[in-house]
């Protein structure tokens, strides 16, 4: 009953606050935060057209092919057309509301990988208070970046279930929602199709997979076909110069090791957590592959990198929370038995609950956190 209260509480605290932390700095500014100027013309483009995909974007009379992944566009330019909305607030407040329904996505997927709701609560709040989960994705380019991540957890979810199951069900919602990712963000889909290739390397059942992963792919394509055909017959060699960008250097490889990887102010202990459960998730052999997705973004596309980190960061820090607060524990009692968690139960969560330390440490750190990001938005944009 007790690890049902705090899953409960910690959900219910990573969405609200989760909201209001998003939700802050666009109710502060009457105008989309810092980029997306480039976004709003493409948008505005696509209404003068009737929805007619145009040849090129009207941004500063450049001539750039319109070839960005039109979901986003197609979706406010309808909403700001036949609803009367204005495009300044779709702008505002489409990241706001994406990145908060991520939050109860990562809910979901953490529960599938962990098997356990209240690690699911604990990881779906550290996502939430992270700011690299927040920073791009809620300013004025976050319309097309929040629908990136929020299909990217889908997929990840869906595909891990079809690897997991092997049920048609998933492989229809993986083709749906990755169709919808190549649709919404190009650095989210590469991104996303290297975190499944290494589920697929990391899980058995490896003749059923390919098959089902054939399936899928071929069903991405064929969905995304009308968008990526026309795109490439318009003028296919310009579309690849973006591949030569995206801050591949040895020296990002560096941020894994280091403690800033969350862009936590003060003391990063969401950060620390994480890792200290990445480790232990390798060490225990639970989900030995960890590390790998833990490293991965910033060998795929470094650019994004400290955004997409944050999904098996957050994860793993729930583990990370079970073993620090098993450390104090061992630190209390002065013994050295039961430091490593070898299967996280109801007696473990009922032990922490208990623990006053745990739950003033716990309700201090969200209130200040929360309250610390949502008065320095003003000052970073």
């Amino acid at each position: 009953m007790i690890k049902k209260q705090l899953q409960i509480l910690l959900l219910g605290w990573a969405i609200f606050f989760g909201f209001l932390i998003r939700a802050t700095p666009a109710y502060l500014h009457s105008f989309p935060l810092n980029d997306g100027g480039m976004f709003f013309a493409m948008v505005e483009d696509l209404i003068s057209t009737n929805f007619n995909l145009p040849e090129t974007s009207s941004y500063n009379g450049l001539g750039i092919p319109y070839s960005y992944p039109p979901l986003a566009f197609y979706l406010l330019a309808f909403i700001s057309k036949y609803f009367y909305f204005s495009l300044l607030d779709l702008f505002r407040w489409t990241p706001v509301i994406l990145s908060t329904l991520s939050i109860v996505a990562i809910y979901f997927l953490a529960k599938e990988l962990t098997k356990e709701s209240l690690l699911a609560s604990i990881s779906s709040l550290s996502f939430a208070m992270l700011p690299a989960t927040t920073t791009w994705l809620i300013m004025g380019g976050g319309v097309t970046r929040s629908f990136g991540m929020f299909f990217s957890i889908l997929t990840i979810l869906f595909t891990y279930r079809i690897y997991r199951n092997g049920k048609w069900k998933d492989v229809f919602l993986t083709s749906l929602f990755g169709s919808l990712l190549v649709l919404s963000h190009p650095e989210w889909t590469i991104q996303t199709i290297s975190t499944i290739f290494l589920f697929f390397v990391g899980i058995n059942e490896k003749k059923r997979n390919i098959f089902m992963s054939f399936i899928v792919a071929f069903s991405v394509l064929l969905i995304t076909m009308p968008w990526w055909l026309r795109i490439y017959q318009s003028s296919p060699s310009s579309h690849f110069n973006a591949l030569q960008t995206g801050l591949y250097d040895l020296y990002n490889l560096l941020p894994p090791m280091m403690l800033t990887i969350g862009r936590e102010p003060y003391f990063p202990i969401i950060t620390l957590t994480g890792i200290l459960g990445v480790a232990y998730l390798i060490m225990s052999k639970k989900i030995y592959w960890f590390g790998f997705w833990f490293l991965l973004p910033f060998i795929t596309d470094p650019r994004i990198a400290f955004s997409v980190v944050t999904i098996p960061l957050s994860i793993a820090s729930g583990y990370g929370l079970i073993i620090l607060s098993q450390f104090f524990d061992f630190l209390r009692k002065l013994r050295v038995e039961n430091l490593w968690v070898d299967s996280v139960g109801e007696h473990d969560f009922n032990q922490i609950w208990k623990s006053s330390i745990f739950r003033w440490v716990m309700g201090f750190f969200h209130y200040i956190f929360s309250l610390r990001r949502i008065w320095e938005y003003p000052s970073e944009f």
